[in-house]
């Protein structure tokens, strides 16, 4: 059963909790130009936001235990990425570079944020300690690394199956899908997306 939850404003970037009770999602609803994030209860339909800036608020993501979220903001000027409680309180940068950080994306573990960082002109994927500390690349390239979600871990040898159809889009830009090892045991535990500039005949 499909079930219409808001119909006010345009509602992007939505995320569940981790116990299936709220969804967070960031919107323009008072029309300033601005996002930000609100959280959506699923029982009783009450909308609550949780930020209120002069600037951009998006890109939510819950940590596992569901007490807190990491976010992206450009209220200091440039995007970073920021954690408060899931309540809306408590909102701190965790970022604060001339670059910009965006996406953040919790460890299943909730032992570390991994995120999407500008640095020399190109998107890497890194990771840092909740707290901000120990910020680290994941594996620097020429090419863009972006929008990095956590899954499952995957033993090194472990395959994906892929259902395609031929094509013949020549050369170009395409997006390729990667494995990471974002702790060094060993195990794969991230996918991001890749673009690339390659002969795109599949």
């Amino acid at each position: 059963m499909l079930k219409h939850l808001q119909a006010v404003g345009r509602n992007r970037f939505n995320a569940w909790s981790p116990d299936g009770s709220g969804i967070s999602f960031d919107a323009d609803y008072d029309g300033d130009g601005y996002a930000e994030i609100y959280t959506l209860d699923v029982a009783s339909l009450a909308v609550t936001r949780l930020t209120s800036n002069a600037a951009n608020d998006q890109f939510a993501d819950w940590s596992p235990d569901g007490i807190q979220m990491a976010f992206t903001s450009d209220r200091n000027g440039n995007w970073d990425i920021f954690v408060m409680q899931s309540d809306g309180n408590q909102q701190r940068a965790l970022t604060d570079s001339p670059d910009w950080e965006l996406f953040p994306a919790w460890s299943p573990d909730g032992s570390a944020i991994a995120f999407q960082s500008q640095f020399d002109n190109n998107f890497e994927i890194n990771v840092m300690v909740p707290d901000g500390s120990t910020q680290r690349p994941l594996n620097p390239t020429p090419d863009d690394e972006l929008w990095p979600p956590w899954g499952p871990t995957l033993a090194p040898d472990a395959h994906l199956r892929l259902e395609m159809r031929s094509q013949d889009l020549g050369l170009r830009k395409t997006f390729q899908a990667a494995l990471g090892d974002l702790d060094g045991d060993g195990d794969l535990d991230i996918a991001f997306a890749n673009p690339m500039h390659n002969p795109a005949t599949i």
